[in-house]
């Protein structure tokens, strides 16, 4: 095979990692006191051989109340452990209340027959179209429609318009046994009210019809509106991987569906989603299809109902949480414990990015960032595909493949059939082109959304560092001259635009692009010695750096061209890269967030396998709620919280705990107990 990579990639170039370095003309970064004042700290070590990046890496270093007590827990010993409900805009929690039924009642009937339909001949699918219409139409009707299923060119009537009244619900019962029993012999579609019909063969003149004819077009839709609104509970998925999953199998694109916001994997989550046009029952089919084929066993859909709007980005207040925090450690009074969880009440928590935005890899995302927004796309392609220790066994091996031999077709082989969306897009694109120089093209085979995903982490990035040193140097007791506050804030919810990354797996976030495309934009004002008292601590934003921001007036201005400049990066570099979709505009993310209806109930327990909280799907099976085990072994605390979107709920529980709030630290913790 080595014989065959190398007479398709010929000259192949030595296999080494290139040095990393400044190679952008624009910036400059030769600010030695800024170096020695603000430095990147380095890289901390979980074991001896495996780097993970830990809180201090990503400026994940102060709190709002740094005296209180805090203690150990385990978060996401289990999945179902972590718990989120969307909030939608009129302030409803959402709960999946009807897995896999359909709230159109004139619907069900033919949804139900979906199974004894699949292995009808198609005399036995006109039996029943033809009675199943008889008795909405009549006889009389009925068997004028059969006629017309016979039609050749000979027949007199090739098209028909049926004189009878219908209700909206009978046309809508009546569309429905035509998508299922005869969509591939004529079409129906609604003419001033009236139901008329015609054989695809033939046109309204009588002439042949091209079954691409856009006359074959059903003018109306009848569910009262365009746009399926649904609820998806989903297990341990990220909202993309279960949209592309459905889309696949639906023969549509992914962008049909819309999404306030995407949602945790690893985590229970339930959400409201939408499309365009699509039956209920096609869609419901879709996800039983997936879970018969075992490509998604965890996934329900229910509570369908058409409105008139798309659900959109951002369409939301936030996010109901329900945390389970096990072997929590008893050296800690639980007395202490609630007056923690009572100031976090009071106070709040810094706001941070939390670990998930950054990836879960050892090669953070915000390192490939810095590469991005500099145009190094060789270093960018070399961070996506050198192996990483601490990946599943069959993508380190790929990468290590890759390193050794630069062979695209050798290395393809050993990527998972599932995963490495990033990785096996640039392997893809180096086999297609037959060479591996093009790196900003094999990068752009990437998703735009994760390529923005990227830039988007070296922004959190510079957000939270910054974050660090207003609470470093002014405390969060109040507002100070040269704070940024957003002008009439209370009108202004959603600072980051719908960006939904509350996740434990956000690589994928299809609304990361919203923070630096200057879309939803909103005023901010500095504030002077004059206008202090007008505002508290809550109303404090941050720039998320950008061309278009306005920067603090004060020292934590100068924290982002500091701290930037370490990387050979200025907001220049957000204006004039040489790719328009990284031209970042910037946005604006309040410093602190309050957690909403902050509830807490300790529980003990014995085995850690088995359930603290009911989920919605458990609910929906009547399965009994779990209970505390009296003189149980081990002591559990259950949180529930409202936050607004796009805050991380690991931040606000890193206000109360004594460790690492990172997936591979936590993951490890729960390893040790087991």
């Amino acid at each position: 095979m080595a014989d065959q990579a190398a007479a398709v990639f010929p000259e192949q170039p030595e296999a080494k990692r290139i040095k990393l370095e400044n190679t952008n003309n624009n910036n400059n970064s030769n600010d030695t006191d800024s170096k020695t004042r603000l430095q990147h700290p380095p890289k901390s070590k979980t074991t001896e051989k495996v780097e993970y990046i830990k809180e201090a890496d990503v400026g994940v270093l102060e709190y709002v109340n740094p005296t209180n007590t805090r203690f150990s827990a385990i978060i996401k010993h289990r999945y179902s452990d972590f718990i989120v409900n969307e909030i939608d805009p009129s302030g409803t929690v959402i709960h999946l209340q009807s897995a896999g039924k359909i709230e159109d009642p004139h619907l069900i009937e033919v949804f139900e027959k979906d199974d004894e339909d699949l292995n009808l001949t198609e005399d036995q699918k006109m039996e029943k179209a033809i009675n199943q219409l008889e008795s909405i139409v009549g006889s009389t009707e009925a068997k004028r429609i059969e006629t017309l299923t016979k039609a050749d060119s000979n027949t007199p009537e090739k098209q028909i318009t049926l004189e009878c009244d219908l209700t909206k619900p009978q046309r809508t019962e009546i569309y429905a046994i035509f998508k299922r029993y005869l969509k591939d012999i004529m079409d129906c579609e609604t003419i001033n009210g009236k139901l008329q019909f015609t054989h695809v063969s033939f046109g309204a003149t009588g002439g042949q019809k091209s079954r691409r004819d856009p006359r074959r077009k059903r003018k109306d839709w009848e569910h009262g509106g365009d746009f399926l609104h649904f609820t998806v509970y989903k297990e341990n998925k990220d909202t993309m991987e279960v949209l592309n999953k459905l889309a696949k199998v639906l023969r549509m694109k992914t962008g049909a569906f819309g999404f306030a916001g995407t949602k945790d994997k690893r985590g229970v989550t339930t959400q409201r989603c939408s499309v365009f046009k699509l039956e209920a029952t096609k869609l419901q089919s879709a996800v039983q299809k997936l879970g018969n084929l075992r490509m998604e066993s965890a996934t329900r859909l229910g509570d369908y109902r058409y409105e008139k709007e798309r659900i959109k980005l951002g369409d939301l207040l936030g996010n109901r949480f329900t945390i389970v925090l096990r072997y929590v450690s008893e050296s800690t009074s639980q007395e202490d414990i609630e007056k923690s969880l009572k100031g976090l009440q009071n106070d709040g928590f810094i706001n941070y990015y939390g670990m998930q935005r950054f990836g879960t890899s050892t090669v953070a995302s915000h390192e490939i960032g810095i590469q991005v927004l500099k145009a190094n796309w060789q270093a960018v392609v070399d961070l996506i595909l050198d192996p990483r220790e601490g990946e599943k066994e069959d993508i380190l091996a790929a990468g290590k493949k890759w390193v050794e031999t630069k062979d695209p077709i050798e290395t393809l082989k050993l990527f998972p059939k599932y995963g490495a969306l990033a990785e096996k897009a640039v392997i893809n694109f180096f086999i297609e082109d037959k060479k591996i120089t093009n790196c900003c093209s094999a990068f752009g085979r990437i998703p735009r959304t994760m390529r923005l995903m990227y830039a988007h982490a070296y922004q959190s990035l510079i957000w939270n560092w910054a974050a660090t040193e207003r609470v470093r140097r002014y405390g969060v007791s109040g507002v100070v001259p040269g704070d940024l506050v957003a002008i009439d804030s209370s009108k202004q919810p959603n600072f980051s635009n719908g960006e939904e990354n509350d996740g434990e797996e956000v690589e994928n976030d299809d609304e990361a692009d919203t923070l630096g495309t200057g879309k939803h934009k909103f005023e901010v004002e500095v504030v002077t010695p004059e206008t202090v008292s007008k505002y508290t601590i809550m109303d404090v934003v941050l720039p998320l750096p950008g061309w278009s921001i306005k920067l603090p007036e004060n020292d934590i201005g100068k924290v982002y061209a500091e701290k930037m400049a370490l990387d050979g990066i200025s907001m220049n570099t957000f204006k004039n890269h040489s790719t328009k979709e990284y031209r970042l505009t910037g946005s604006y993310r309040k410093l602190l967030a309050k957690p909403e209806d902050l509830e807490w109930e300790w529980m003990r327990f014995n085995d850690g396998t088995l359930p603290l909280v009911q989920t919605d799907y458990a609910k929906l099976k009547n399965l009994p709620l779990p209970e505390s085990v009296p003189d149980g072994k081990h002591l559990a605390l259950r949180l529930s919280f409202n936050l607004e979107s796009s805050t991380y709920a690991t931040m606000l529980l890193r206000e109360i705990l004594s460790s690492e709030t990172g997936s591979a630290h936590q993951a490890a913790l729960s390893t040790n107990i087991q």
